[in-house]
């Protein structure tokens, strides 16, 4: 049993940890502890060779993996555990709205650490979710803080195709003129004026349609950005 919630703990594996997942004290398993250490399965709380690792975790049950997943996760929220581990157990116990917050918790780390390739896999795993359940806006807002992060190192083809997702997301007028906004700051920011000034030209036309002045006046800068 220490050695498959070991497993599933991965690095996240601690004499705590097990404590928590297995329910008993640390004096229990400590005999249990030394044997594989003397077997050189682990050595301290980490697997000696990824081939036991590997096996190992291969021989958990999968609905026994879920809810270990689960237990484990739950552990690391109270100890305050790294976002991106925390989502990733949420997710391989199948439980995608537990894991939404630390995916939000994870880009934001990301991007602190200016690691953006992570921080758009975050958000679009988020936004994947999001519009599982049902909640369009959230998972707008999630896309087009990717396609925002994207732009740093993805090309006007890769931002491109984000951008078709965001505005296939815009849940109502509002959102479609930032979607459109969206694809004319990517063009802008590439001074491709011959994709970004038609599109800028019609989130313009779309913002004064819906009377807003704050959202003429954000699109008229969008296009004057693409135009200059």
């Amino acid at each position: 049993m220490l050695a498959r919630v070991a497993s599933l703990a991965s690095v996240d594996f601690g004499i705590a940890l097990a404590e928590a997942v297995l329910g008993v004290p640390a004096l229990q398993f400590a005999d249990a502890l030394n044997e594989l250490d003397s077997a050189q399965v682990l050595r301290d709380t980490a697997f000696v060779h990824d081939l036991v690792f590997e096996t190992v975790r291969a021989s958990v049950p999968p609905a026994v993996a879920r809810h270990t997943h689960g237990r484990i996760a739950a552990y690391l929220e109270q100890a305050g555990g790294e976002p991106a581990r925390v989502a990733a157990h949420w997710l391989e116990a199948g439980d995608g709205p537990r894991a939404l917050p630390w995916l939000g918790r994870a880009a934001e780390a990301a991007e602190q650490a200016l690691r953006d390739r992570e921080q758009v896999g975050f958000l679009l795993r988020k936004a994947e979710i999001e519009e599982s359940l049902g909640r369009r806006e959230a998972a707008f807002d999630s896309l087009v803080a990717a396609c925002h992060a994207a732009e740093r190192f993805e090309t006007l083809e890769g931002c491109w195709a984000l951008c078709d997702r965001v505005e296939a997301l815009a849940p109502d007028a509002r959102r479609r003129v930032v979607a459109l906004m969206l694809r004319a700051h990517q063009c802008g920011l590439r001074m491709d004026t011959a994709r970004g000034e038609p599109v800028g030209r019609e989130a313009l036309r779309e913002a004064r349609a819906i009377g807003d002045p704050a959202l003429v006046a954000e699109a008229r800068l969008e296009l004057a950005n693409t135009l200059y």
